[in-house]
């Protein structure tokens, strides 16, 4: 009487319960012949199965996160295992974005589906990583640019305990090229007369930082003018336009076209502005404030009615210049000052002159009264068809 039996022993499940977490229930029962109260000749204790309990954390990263789109990228998925529990039967999927194609695996994919890629691992500890890089490149350019290429991470396992940081992305912006593409128009000399002749020049330069790819360049010839003796043929000519293409301009290279012009003799008037226009285009030009120049060319009169007393006048010295001129018949005059470039400065006399020799003393001023500054000017002379010019310099 009062004497006890104990027996101790362990289990584990052998087969698994088709769902967890389920109640293992362990009965325990006792009997004999001489038993006056069964009430309590059994009894039972439960265990419960639960599954293992993971926490799967992804991240994702690109480098570099902007590219040209023939450029090539790197991906980077890792998944690193939180616990508390080692997980099994950890898949890990990356998702490529459309028109992008990878490479260069560390560690080959186990399954590749279109633009899905998995690896499988059987287990992964706690607190273990599992790391994968590749290299990618775009083999389908976008319809436009920039635009963003995402790439997403995903990893899956059963009993996951957080499932918000079980995904990641990563973000490359494919960009377009940048480049500064810059023009430089030069005429020579400044001035000309009718039936003479001018050398123009276009300049391209691309001061990066990107090579540029279809470039075109233009030039619009002035009116009344002819071009011939080109360095570089036109590819295409229009009217008065003028075009060259380039498959690309590298950085710091330069393409230069120069041609030699010829004002034409039905000049309408004198002077006259022989005016050229250069244009270079390209797609993504980061200034295209750059992009166009132009180079002036003065057709002017004659000059063998018109001559001076001195080519250089100082009017501080208190002499007029003396601008002599012939006419052969009574007729009206008109004498202008222009600066170099055409822009006309100032009337200086507009009257009746008999036929001979005439003086016209000039005092350095413009018709208002004011001080011309120092330069070089034109004085021209018109009587009837009469058209003649001549040069000054102006030393203050």
């Amino acid at each position: 009487m009062g004497a006890a039996f104990q027996v101790t022993f362990q289990a584990r499940v052998t087969q698994t319960p088709p769902t967890l977490p389920v109640d293992l229930v362990n009965r325990t029962e006792v009997q004999t012949a001489s038993e006056v109260d069964d009430s309590d000749n059994s009894a039972s204790a439960v265990v419960k199965v639960i599954p293992r309990r993971a926490d799967l954390a992804v991240t994702k990263t690109a480098t570099p996160d902007s590219v040209l789109k023939e450029e090539p990228f790197a991906f980077a998925l890792t998944v690193t295992n939180q616990g508390p529990n080692t997980a099994f039967d950890v898949t890990l999927s990356d998702f490529l974005p459309p028109g992008v194609t990878a490479f260069g695996f560390d560690s080959p994919p186990d399954q590749t589906a279109g633009d899905t890629l998995r690896w499988h691992l059987d287990s992964l500890a706690v607190g273990a990583a599992f790391q994968v890089s590749f290299q990618a490149r775009v083999t389908q350019p976008p319809p436009s640019l920039p635009t963003d290429l995402v790439n997403r991470g995903l990893a899956q396992t059963d009993f996951d305990t957080d499932g918000s940081n079980n995904s990641a992305v990563a973000v490359v912006k494919v960009i377009p090229r940048r480049y500064d593409l810059v023009l430089v128009q030069t005429a020579t000399p400044d001035s000309i007369p009718k039936q003479g002749q001018f050398s123009a020049r276009l300049k391209v330069e691309n001061r990066g930082p990107d090579t540029a790819f279809d470039v075109q360049v233009r030039d619009i010839l002035p009116e009344h003018a002819t071009a011939f003796d080109f360095n570089v043929d036109p590819r295409q000519t229009t009217g008065d336009t003028l075009s060259w293409h380039l498959d690309s301009l590298a950085v710091g290279e330069t393409f230069q076209v120069a041609y030699s012009g010829r004002a034409a003799r039905d000049i309408p008037f004198t002077p006259f502005h022989l005016m050229a226009r250069g244009t270079v285009e390209a797609a993504f030009d980061v200034n295209r404030a750059n992009n166009s120049d132009e180079a002036v060319v003065v057709v002017l009169p004659s000059d063998d009615c018109l001559y001076l007393d001195r080519n250089v006048f100082l009017p501080e010295r208190g002499t007029p210049l003396k601008i002599n001129f012939e006419i052969g018949s009574d007729r009206f005059v008109r004498l202008d000052l222009y600066d170099v470039s055409g822009e006309h400065v100032s009337d200086l006399a507009k009257t009746d002159f008999s036929a001979g020799t005439h003086t016209y003393a000039w005092d350095g001023r413009n018709q208002d009264g004011k001080e011309v500054g120092s330069g070089v000017y034109l004085i021209t002379l018109r009587a009837g068809n009469l058209i003649c010019w001549t040069k000054v310099i102006v030393v203050r």
